[in-house]
Protein backbone atom coordinates (compact mmCIF):
# COMPACT_ATOMS: atom_id res chain seq x y z
CA UNK A 1 0.00 0.00 0.00
CA UNK A 2 0.98 3.31 -0.86
CA UNK A 3 2.16 5.78 2.44
CA UNK A 4 1.32 8.64 0.09
CA UNK A 5 -0.88 10.06 -2.50
CA UNK A 6 0.83 10.43 -5.98
CA UNK A 7 -0.45 12.89 -9.27
CA UNK A 8 1.19 12.41 -12.79
CA UNK A 9 0.83 15.54 -14.05
CA UNK A 10 2.30 14.63 -17.65
CA UNK A 11 -0.49 15.29 -19.79
CA UNK A 12 -2.70 18.24 -17.79
CA UNK A 13 -3.41 21.24 -19.99
CA UNK A 14 -1.12 24.50 -18.26
CA UNK A 15 2.00 21.82 -16.38
CA UNK A 16 4.20 24.32 -17.09
CA UNK A 17 2.75 27.25 -15.86
CA UNK A 18 1.77 25.50 -12.48
CA UNK A 19 5.56 24.24 -12.09
CA UNK A 20 6.93 27.71 -12.56
CA UNK A 21 4.12 29.01 -10.23
CA UNK A 22 5.36 26.31 -7.43
CA UNK A 23 8.51 27.02 -7.81
CA UNK A 24 7.83 31.29 -7.78
CA UNK A 25 5.90 30.23 -4.81
CA UNK A 26 9.32 27.97 -2.78
CA UNK A 27 10.93 31.09 -3.42
CA UNK A 28 8.94 33.54 -2.23
CA UNK A 29 8.74 31.31 0.91
CA UNK A 30 12.20 30.88 1.51
CA UNK A 31 12.53 34.88 1.40
CA UNK A 32 10.43 35.55 3.67
CA UNK A 33 10.95 32.94 6.14
CA UNK A 34 13.54 34.20 8.18
CA UNK A 35 12.02 37.28 8.33
CA UNK A 36 8.97 35.65 9.52
CA UNK A 37 10.98 33.19 12.51
CA UNK A 38 12.88 36.58 13.39
CA UNK A 39 10.11 38.66 13.95
CA UNK A 40 7.79 35.68 15.27
CA UNK A 41 11.26 34.67 17.76
CA UNK A 42 10.49 38.16 19.89
CA UNK A 43 7.05 36.88 21.36
CA UNK A 44 8.93 34.10 23.56
CA UNK A 45 12.15 35.77 23.98
CA UNK A 46 10.22 39.13 25.34
CA UNK A 47 8.87 36.45 28.24
CA UNK A 48 12.06 35.02 28.46
CA UNK A 49 14.04 38.46 28.99
CA UNK A 50 10.40 39.33 31.44
CA UNK A 51 11.03 36.08 33.94
CA UNK A 52 14.95 35.46 33.76
CA UNK A 53 16.68 36.51 36.93
CA UNK A 54 18.68 39.56 36.77
CA UNK A 55 22.13 40.59 38.86
CA UNK A 56 24.04 42.04 36.40
CA UNK A 57 22.01 41.78 33.27
CA UNK A 58 24.61 40.00 31.19
CA UNK A 59 21.98 36.91 31.16
CA UNK A 60 19.24 38.85 30.05
CA UNK A 61 21.14 40.70 27.38
CA UNK A 62 22.55 37.50 26.14
CA UNK A 63 18.73 35.87 24.67
CA UNK A 64 18.75 36.25 21.49
CA UNK A 65 17.58 35.17 17.92
CA UNK A 66 19.83 33.68 15.73
CA UNK A 67 19.59 32.02 12.11
CA UNK A 68 21.18 29.30 10.45
CA UNK A 69 23.68 28.47 13.69
CA UNK A 70 23.75 28.10 17.18
CA UNK A 71 25.85 30.90 17.97
CA UNK A 72 28.04 28.85 20.22
CA UNK A 73 25.06 27.93 22.33
CA UNK A 74 25.05 24.40 23.64
CA UNK A 75 22.92 21.31 21.47
CA UNK A 76 20.22 21.90 24.19
CA UNK A 77 18.95 25.22 22.68
CA UNK A 78 15.64 26.06 21.57
CA UNK A 79 15.35 25.04 17.31
CA UNK A 80 13.07 25.58 14.83
CA UNK A 81 13.32 23.97 11.55
CA UNK A 82 11.25 24.95 8.81
CA UNK A 83 10.07 21.83 6.77
CA UNK A 84 11.47 21.13 3.12
CA UNK A 85 14.17 19.81 1.22
CA UNK A 86 17.34 20.11 3.40
CA UNK A 87 19.12 22.19 1.02
CA UNK A 88 16.61 25.21 1.58
CA UNK A 89 15.45 24.65 4.82
CA UNK A 90 15.75 27.01 7.56
CA UNK A 91 16.53 26.63 10.90
CA UNK A 92 16.26 29.24 13.70
CA UNK A 93 17.87 29.24 17.11
CA UNK A 94 16.54 31.20 20.70
CA UNK A 95 19.67 30.93 22.75
CA UNK A 96 20.82 31.89 25.90
CA UNK A 97 23.82 32.94 27.34
CA UNK A 98 27.46 33.32 25.98
CA UNK A 99 30.97 33.41 27.01
CA UNK A 100 30.13 36.62 29.17
CA UNK A 101 27.70 34.85 31.26
CA UNK A 102 29.82 31.99 32.05
CA UNK A 103 31.18 31.44 35.68
CA UNK A 104 33.26 29.74 37.85
CA UNK A 105 32.26 26.58 40.02
CA UNK A 106 34.59 24.76 42.57
CA UNK A 107 37.64 23.76 41.33
CA UNK A 108 37.66 26.54 37.94
CA UNK A 109 35.74 24.97 36.08
CA UNK A 110 33.22 27.35 33.85
CA UNK A 111 29.67 26.29 33.91
CA UNK A 112 27.24 28.51 31.37
CA UNK A 113 24.73 30.73 34.12
CA UNK A 114 21.80 30.18 31.89
CA UNK A 115 22.03 26.76 32.42
CA UNK A 116 22.17 26.97 36.12
CA UNK A 117 19.83 29.92 36.00
CA UNK A 118 17.34 27.50 34.49
CA UNK A 119 17.67 23.98 35.89
CA UNK A 120 19.28 24.92 38.97
CA UNK A 121 22.15 22.79 41.05
CA UNK A 122 22.60 20.47 44.13
CA UNK A 123 22.97 24.15 45.88
CA UNK A 124 21.01 26.14 44.14
CA UNK A 125 17.25 26.29 43.28
CA UNK A 126 16.11 26.43 39.66
CA UNK A 127 14.52 29.33 38.36
CA UNK A 128 13.53 28.66 35.42
CA UNK A 129 12.79 30.97 32.51
CA UNK A 130 13.90 29.40 29.11
CA UNK A 131 11.52 26.45 28.28
CA UNK A 132 8.72 28.00 30.57
CA UNK A 133 8.74 31.34 28.63
CA UNK A 134 8.71 29.10 25.51
CA UNK A 135 6.36 26.73 26.29
CA UNK A 136 3.96 29.26 27.04
CA UNK A 137 4.57 30.98 23.75
CA UNK A 138 5.00 28.35 21.42
CA UNK A 139 1.77 28.65 19.83
CA UNK A 140 1.89 32.35 19.40
CA UNK A 141 4.88 31.60 18.06
CA UNK A 142 3.90 29.62 15.51
CA UNK A 143 1.00 31.74 14.71
CA UNK A 144 2.93 34.44 14.20
CA UNK A 145 5.18 32.48 11.46
CA UNK A 146 1.89 31.57 9.93
CA UNK A 147 0.86 35.04 9.50
CA UNK A 148 4.01 36.34 8.11
CA UNK A 149 4.48 33.58 5.44
CA UNK A 150 1.05 34.19 4.20
CA UNK A 151 1.04 37.82 4.02
CA UNK A 152 4.32 37.34 2.20
CA UNK A 153 2.66 34.69 -0.01
CA UNK A 154 -0.20 37.08 -0.71
CA UNK A 155 2.18 39.50 -1.57
CA UNK A 156 4.23 37.51 -4.73
CA UNK A 157 2.81 36.64 -7.73
CA UNK A 158 2.98 33.25 -6.41
CA UNK A 159 0.27 34.02 -4.88
CA UNK A 160 -2.02 30.35 -4.29
CA UNK A 161 -5.24 30.64 -5.28
CA UNK A 162 -7.04 29.31 -8.78
CA UNK A 163 -5.47 29.75 -11.56
CA UNK A 164 -7.40 31.30 -14.72
CA UNK A 165 -6.56 32.97 -17.62
CA UNK A 166 -7.24 36.49 -17.97
CA UNK A 167 -9.78 36.90 -20.42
Amino acid sequence: MAKGTFILIEDVEGKDKFIARLKAMETALLEAAPKALEEASKIPIDMMKRQVRVDTGKLKESIRFTLGKRGGAPKSVLRRRGQGIKKTSVTAYIVAGDKSTLVKGKGGVLFQNARLQEFGTVNMEAKPYFFVSWRARRKEFQRAVNLFIKRAMKGSKAAPGPMREAA
